[in-house]
């Protein structure tokens, strides 16, 4: 990640396509291969996504599957859900922030709450909190040009990682681990190598947008291990740091 000064080299044309482009058909098969033990893990939710709901943790699960409801139900009569509904513990209401409203997801996932109900949109969010997370995380090591065995080893520990099956009982906001390699990626560039930082500062702060609307518990231990390692890299290359 500390590759900070440039080289003096020509790069190959291999190497200027980027390690994403070089390598199609293994992030291929790699991506692939996350969807399937995803699918793996979750076979007991998909053999009736419509009616099965986690044994470990209903209650949070119901309360997503309102949200969800909440959230499409919005979108189906043309605006954005409200931050503030009474549509839950009337006639006092609620603030939908201070809740695991899951709103951005729940936009997202509107179609398929519409169509099948929001329990199967919660067995969807659960497939791709397990592939996506590992996804993400894999796509941002081989950016940083880590190898493609490494990056796929780390995705998978990162994406099925105790941490994640065990948030995946009701708890979705956590489970959807997506951002948080995407949002530390964005910061890195923008302290290290960044050409455009107005640019790529946009780019932090809608990610960072992304993941309020998802869960705010997930952004503020984002933030803590960015800061964490954006300070273990200045001390590991003080000169460095102090030029950017």
């Amino acid at each position: 990640m500390a590759r900070i000064l440039p080289t003096t080299t020509s790069p190959t044309a291999a190497a200027t396509r980027g390690p994403l482009r070089r390598d199609g058909l293994a992030i291929t098969l790699t991506l692939t291969c996350y969807l399937l033990a995803a699918v793996v893990v979750t076979w007991h939710l998909w053999a009736g996504p419509a009616s099965h709901t986690i044994a470990g943790n209903p209650n949070d699960a119901d309360i997503c599957a309102w949200f969800l409801r909440y959230d499409a139900t919005a979108v189906a009569h043309g605006r954005l859900p409200a931050l503030v509904t009474a549509a839950m513990n009337a006639p006092q209401g609620i603030s939908v922030l201070w809740n695991t409203a899951l709103l951005l997801p729940g936009v997202l996932l509107t179609p398929v709450t519409l169509l099948f109900g929001p329990q199967t949109a919660l067995t969807v969010l659960t497939t791709i909190g397990f592939a996506g997370s590992a996804a993400s995380l894999f796509l941002v090591l081989r950016r940083w040009e880590v190898s493609t065995s490494a990056a796929a080893l780390a995705g998978a520990v990162y994406g099925f990682s105790p941490a994640l099956l065990h948030a995946s009982f009701g708890h979705y906001q956590i489970q959807l681990a997506v951002l948080p390699p995407l949002i530390i990626d964005a910061g890195l560039r923008l302290c290290l190598r960044s050409q455009a930082p107005v640019r790529d500062g946009v780019v932090l702060g809608l990610l960072v947008t992304a993941q309020l609307f998802t869960g705010e518990e997930l952004l503020a231990i984002t933030g803590i291990a960015a800061l964490l390692l954006i300070a273990v890299l200045a001390a590991n290359r003080p000169r460095a740091a102090a030029g950017r």
